[in-house]
């Protein structure tokens, strides 16, 4: 079943994607959480509202990112020695990801509405971020049911 399109295959590709944009995802986000935030009480604008929020964001996004590091590291192992417990702990982050992405999309929405030109941009790649996490999902379920499957014939 090696094709050009393969469930393994694309385990490699999202893994390798994964772990690549989680340790640039902790860089950055984690210089970001490190410098002081500016807090101008005297002019609450929308620009301030959005910091605020970020610095929230970022305490998550940072501790996403490390697991998504040592997560697709395992994918990645898991994958090249055909274990489908390595795969796992894929399946248990991809939810909680997925989720929070989603609560993100509403925390936005919520303070500065659907149409602000900010909210539209972040929305578009946060929705875009759950759709590749669905196909995530489901190529990881699928390759490990092969793993399983190729096991169970072996025996």
């Amino acid at each position: 079943m090696e094709g050009c399109c393969s469930a393994k295959r694309a385990c490699l590709i999202f893994g390798s994607v994964y772990l690549v944009g989680g340790l640039l995802l902790f860089g950055w986000v984690g210089s970001k959480v490190g410098t002081e935030r500016r807090k101008n009480t005297e002019d609450p604008n929308e620009e301030n509202k959005l910091e605020d929020i970020n610095h929230y964001i970022h305490f998550l996004d940072l501790f996403l990112a490390l697991c998504w590091v040592i997560v697709a590291s395992l994918l990645l192992f898991g994958v090249c020695k055909a274990n489908s417990r390595f795969l796992t702990p894929t399946l248990v982050l991809i939810p909680p990801d997925s989720l929070a992405m989603l609560v993100n999309v509403v925390v936005f929405v919520a303070n500065f509405g659907f149409l602000h030109p900010l909210v539209i941009a972040f929305n578009i790649i946060r929705i875009s971020g759950i759709v590749v996490n669905i196909f995530f999902f489901w190529c990881v379920f699928h390759h490990r049911n092969q793993i399983k499957e190729q096991l169970s014939k072996e025996k």
